[in-house]
């Protein structure tokens, strides 16, 4: 016979033994299910020689070599099993492309399941949350936010919550048209029961102004750079949240939509199409009342966001969850940062 010029390993090598002893742990846990899982199919004599071998793998598993020690009869006796489940159950055995095949599947069913109970990636596609969102913003939706919504619908299996106050929402625009369905996303400024107005820019909710401090005056805020436009921000407070909003400055000359300070209105402004809650067909003029079962939400980008004074409310059965966390953002400071 000729002499092997195949270079035997170093058995008492750290590597050689991390490396066989992973091996057989691996092969020791597929053939237990797989016996588990065709124990019908073998004959008594071939389930006896796969038994018989991996009790020898176990044993010499759980009496490891000492420190230096060849592990050459653990792999002896991994070589013995494996050729075992080779001569009975290799049809039964995964191929690598399987193993790859299935763990691609699952980890598609995972993200699949995610995305359509828990969480959800969304991009921000205008300027009408700015400050608080940036266009190109990458946000995550927490979809239980307010319970369990059947995917592809409007019905809950579950319900346990509901929007307060100045929480950020994704919702299927409600209103029907073009954009009837399409993801938006706004801050709720009233819930059910509430009475909701806007003067000189400023909230009123239930009779009364909220807390507003300005906190700068004529700074830019375009959200294009062929236009020239200042706004004033004013930091606002809803409930437990505070956050800062923006309106154009007096004076200013700009191409952006240029909403009204005050809503509702009492009749339509020249060529504008009219407010949602005017007059002539609201009883509760100067205010809206939401009913059981809606929100009222308006962008922070007060005069460049077609929201809820145009096209008026927001359904619970259209909320999709609550925004909860920028994962990426074209201004790098945003990253990781929780959505106010």
């Amino acid at each position: 016979m000729a002499k092997s010029t195949k270079e035997m390993p170093d058995w008492s090598s750290k590597t050689t033994r991390r490396n066989v002893t992973n091996q057989a742990k691996h092969l020791l846990k597929e053939a237990r299910t797989l016996t588990k899982r065709h124990r019908k199919r073998l004959s008594p004599a071939a389930l006896e020689e796969i038994v018989k071998s991996m009790d020898a793998l176990a044993a010499l598993l759980n009496s490891r070599p000492a420190d230096g020690g060849s592990v050459q009869p653990l792999f002896v006796a991994a070589e013995q099993l494996d050729t075992a489940l080779a001569r009975h159950l290799a049809s039964a055995r995964k191929s690598t492309v399987r193993e790859y095949v299935e763990s691609i599947a699952y980890a598609v069913l995972i993200a699949l399941f995610i995305r359509a109970f828990i969480f959800e990636a969304f991009k921000i596609p205008t300027g009408s949350m700015i400050p608080t969102l940036l266009i190109n913003d990458h946000i995550f939706v927490n979809k239980l936010a307010y319970g369990v919504r059947i995917p592809f619908s409007q019905a809950w299996l579950f319900e346990w919550g509901f929007p307060d106050r100045g929480e950020i929402i994704v919702f299927e625009y409600p209103k029907e048209g073009d954009d009837f369905g399409k993801d938006f996303i706004k801050r709720v400024v009233a819930v059910p029961n509430d009475r909701v107005r806007l003067i000189n820019n400023q909230l009123h909710i239930n009779g009364e102004p909220i807390p507003v401090e300005v906190k700068e005056r004529k700074v830019p805020c375009a959200d294009h750079p062929t236009l020239r436009c200042n706004c004033t921000k004013q930091e606002e407070v809803l409930g437990e949240h505070r956050f800062v909003t923006q309106h154009l400055s007096e004076n200013t000359v700009c191409s952006m939509r240029i909403n009204n300070p005050n809503w509702p209105l009492e009749r339509a402004e020249g060529g504008i199409e009219m407010y949602f809650g005017s007059a002539d067909s609201n009883p509760n003029w100067p205010e809206v009342v939401i009913p059981d079962g809606y929100v009222m939400v308006m962008g922070d980008n007060r005069d460049n966001s077609s929201d809820g004074r145009y096209w008026g409310l927001v359904p619970f059965k259209s909320i999709r969850g609550r925004a909860t966390i920028t994962w990426y953002s074209e201004d790098r400071s945003r990253i990781f940062r929780f959505v106010k």
